[in-house]
């Protein structure tokens, strides 16, 4: 385990570390390329059905530019597109704002300037909790394949804890709603977040940025590229490096906790293999070692709490007056430590020929883990053994080919097809012990109705294969028809091994490791399973082009995810005095969108104007369902509870009144209901989908004011949400306030100052949160009469200073 602390030696030796990797990768002489020899990611080939930027008002996202001054193409349908063109609801963030912005620290921040779009992260930054238009998971399991498809330059990235990666030298993030997969990757019902990596070229470019803030957070960055040989080989190195004390202090020991070592590097290089053949090649690290995200705990008083009779509760919390009430900031707890490491890289090799370009991508991505946090960690007066403990670890790897071939268009057909396949393999075990047994109310210990201590120990293998191919054709040069098909075959198999000492066994002595089985334990159950799920997913999209400033679009997509596994809680095992938890199946989520969008521009582009209505029928919804497990003990089991109804609309705009001025605002709208239950689910019926607020604003303005020598830049942004719950039953949302959160703003604003006409120097002050408000990101059912709440940072600063060259 480590340290609480990070000590600055430790922190230079990951550094220097890097920095040896680093000068490495470029030991070469970089040289600046002659503007005679551009990079040639692909042929262009002109197509009516695609648009391109003016050039006059367009800059590169890796240029000397200001912040939201970017005009960006994308590739959300695999060829580069001006985004305006694009018959689907897409969000465009680019890389100069990822960069300058201090709220966008890692890929869960993206959440606050789209809208409909939900990432908490809620153990930590390596996982966010993803909902977009309502549709994600609350699963904690460690196989739980998210609805939301996550990508890192084109590869798919299925483990959960590979999605918080820092956002650090990227040229964009495209956010695309709605079912995706009959173009690229693997089929993603939600919708899909695309990061995409500053790629090599061949001159010489790069910046570093250092920063310092509130609760002693540092954070550095390093990026360098250039040509290594003329007109062959370019390469960029890139190095994030982040480290904060948490802005929680424990009130048993007096330290901070929620903060950690967070340090990542990319490495690429570009080959011009032949003047119609690209390779690039990539390598990715990160590692976070610090404390899980603390909560605090709260005497709920719901039926599901203390206000249930048949609650059981830890020792000395056995009425409401007893469980603290604690300021904002401050946590009764015990400290839980995480560690995650993650490897990957990619083999991307483009060949373009006059009439088509044929990609292949090979991809590899690995991590591990380990946790040690409980629920709940309440911490007991100061002499006393902890109430209970945990121990979680995992280590995952994937491998994953793609091959696609598209067309250059032509002026009827433009086409794309490919094959998708992934391997996957995950190794996961999760120890849990109890020290004291239950109490009364009235403080009469209890025996146990669980065992005092279990381990879960499951091996998963994934795989999967797929075909998918798109077609768009040009009735007219204004009305253009689109259709998709994918098909895919999904292969998941899972064993597990169950652990446990009797109910009336011990867990041992406190502070043993918990991967070790104690006195007493032996092989309670073993269990072997295996499905095989085909889906069929498609879409359908008829395009009119009213103007050249003006679209409309109508789409239908299909969505369908593989089945997976989950686990029960503890019930008896048949002929045996044990309580496991045992595995169960469960089925595979389906969706049909129907969505109608328009896109505009006005007043000689200076007002952009994108707006979509959307209605999804959800079947098989899975969902985290609170179940008591005997004496008052409730656990959350995931599965297939019902169908739901979703519908809403989203609105971005952006907009140049005057020079020097830009305002931008994003409006999501969002009705979802629960219109069926199964026997699982009982007791969702009409409730609310968890994490999908009514409403949801985020808006901007920037003023540039010219100077002499240089520009200062005042600018300020906020998001809004209205009230949004945190679990799925009727029960919960009517009646328990703390598994809820209410309405709330948040306020930022910053200064940038660009001593220097050719900004290649800048300097930021930013207050985040300025009206510092208090809310939560996470609430959990009660468990022992107690609630753990999850609580957003209040009031920030941070300052950084940054040069470019």
């Amino acid at each position: 385990m480590s340290q609480s602390r990070f000590p600055v030696r430790r922190y230079l030796t990951h550094a220097h570390r890097f920095a040896l990797l680093g000068s490495t990768l470029l030991a070469y002489p970089v040289v600046e390329a002659s503007a005679a020899s551009p990079l040639p990611a692909e042929k262009k080939h002109s197509s009516p059905s695609v648009q391109h930027s003016d050039p006059k008002h367009t800059t590169s996202a890796i240029g000397n530019t200001r912040p939201r001054d970017e005009t960006l193409t994308v590739v959300a349908q695999r060829r580069r597109q001006n985004p305006q063109t694009v018959p689907v609801s897409l969000s465009v963030i680019g890389g100069d704002q990822i960069l300058r912005d201090a709220q966008l620290q890692r890929t869960s921040d993206i959440a606050k300037l789209v809208p409909n779009l939900q990432g908490a992260a809620t153990e930590g930054p390596e996982r966010p909790r993803w909902f977009m238009r309502g549709i994600g998971t609350n699963s904690t399991n460690a196989n739980t394949v998210n609805p939301v498809g996550v990508y890192y330059d084109e590869v798919y990235i299925a483990n959960v804890y590979n999605q918080g990666f820092p956002l650090f030298d990227l040229a964009q993030t495209e956010v695309l709603r709605g079912p995706q997969g009959t173009l690229w990757g693997k089929n993603a019902n939600g919708g899909a977040i695309n990061l995409i990596s500053q790629a090599p070229t061949f001159k010489r470019q790069g910046y570093a940025k250092f920063g310092y803030g509130s609760f002693n957070h540092s954070q550095e960055q390093v990026a360098i590229g250039g040509t290594i040989i003329p007109e062959k080989v370019a390469g960029r190195f890139a190095f994030y490096g982040d480290n904060s004390d948490g802005w929680q202090k424990n009130v048993t020991d007096g330290k901070k906790l929620g903060g950690g070592l967070d340090t990542a590097a990319r490495g690429q290089l570009l080959i011009r293999a032949t003047p119609d053949l690209n390779i690039t090649l990539n390598g990715h690290y990160r590692r976070f070692d610090g404390s899980v995200y603390p909560q605090q705990y709260a005497a709920d008083l719901s039926k599901s709490g203390f206000g249930n009779p048949s609650t059981v509760y830890i020792p000395g919390y056995n009425t409401p007056s007893a469980v603290p009430k604690l300021a904002y900031d401050e946590v009764n707890t015990y400290r839980a430590q995480q560690f995650v490491q993650e490897t990957g890289g990619f083999v991307k090799a483009v060949w373009s020929q006059p009439h088509f370009t044929l990609t292949s991508i090979s991809a590899a991505e690995g991590n591990r883990r380990n946790q040690s946090e409980a629920y709940p960690m309440i911490a007991l007066p100061t002499g006393q053994t902890p109430y209970n403990a945990s121990y979680n670890t995992g280590d995952y790897w994937q491998a994953t080919q793609e091959i696609r071939i598209a067309s250059h268009g032509t002026r009827r057909w433009t086409w794309q097809a490919g094959l998708f396949g992934m391997l996957e393999h995950l190794d996961s075990i999760g120890a849990n012990a109890y020290y004291h047994t239950p109490v009364t109310a009235n403080g009469q210990a209890l025996s146990f109705s669980v065992p005092p201590y279990s381990r879960d120990h499951y091996d998963q293998n994934w795989q999967n294969g797929s075909a998918f191919a798109s077609a768009t054709y040009n009735v007219t040069s204004r009305l253009h028809i689109t259709g998709g098909l994918r098909w895919s075959i999904e292969r998941i198999g899972i064993t597990n091994a169950y652990d446990a000492v009797p109910l009336t066994g011990s867990a041992g002595v406190y502070g043993n490791s918990l991967a070790s089985l104690p006195a007493g334990a032996s092989r309670v159950l073993t269990q072997k399973e295996h499905n095989t799920y085909r889906n069929w997913n498609s879409d359908f999209t008829i395009q009119y082009d009213i103007t050249r400033q003006a679209m409309a679009y109508f789409r239908f997509a299909s969505g369908k995810m593989p089945g997976n596994y989950s686990f029960t809680g503890y019930s008896r095992v048949p002929g045996t005095s044990f309580s496991a938890q045992q595995l169960t199946s469960v089925n595979p989520e389906t969706i049909d969108s129907f969505e109608l969008g328009a896109k505009t521009q006005f007043w000689d582009h200076r007002l952009t104007l994108n707006a979509d209505v959307f209605r999804y029928n959800y079947a098989n919804a899975l969902v985290n369902v609170p179940t008591n497990i005997g004496r008052g003990i409730t656990t959350i089991v995931f599965r297939n509870a019902g169908a739901a109804r979703i519908q809403g609309a989203e609105v971005e705009t952006v907009l140049h009144p005057v020079v020097g001025l830009k305002l931008g605002a994003n409006l999501g709208l969002l009705d979802t209901r629960y219109t069926s239950q199964s026997e699982y689910g009982d007791g969702i019926l009409g409730a609310q989908i968890p994490r999908s607020p009514h409403v949801s604003l985020s808006g901007y303005a920037d003023y540039d004011i010219r100077l002499p020598h240089g520009d200062l830049i005042l600018g300020s942004d906020f998001q809004y949400y209205s009230k949004q719950y945190f679990y799925p039953s009727v029960s919960s949302q009517t009646s328990d306030p703390l598994l809820s959160q209410r309405k709330y703003a948040l306020w930022n604003a910053h200064l940038t100052w660009f001593p220097q006409n050719n900004h290649h120097l800048s300097f930021d002050a930013s207050v985040l949160n300025l009206q510092n408000s208090h809310y939560k990101s996470l609430a959990i059912t009660p468990i022992n009469g107690l609630s753990s709440l999850t609580l957003g940072q209040p009031r920030s600063f941070f300052l950084q200073a940054m040069y470019r060259f």
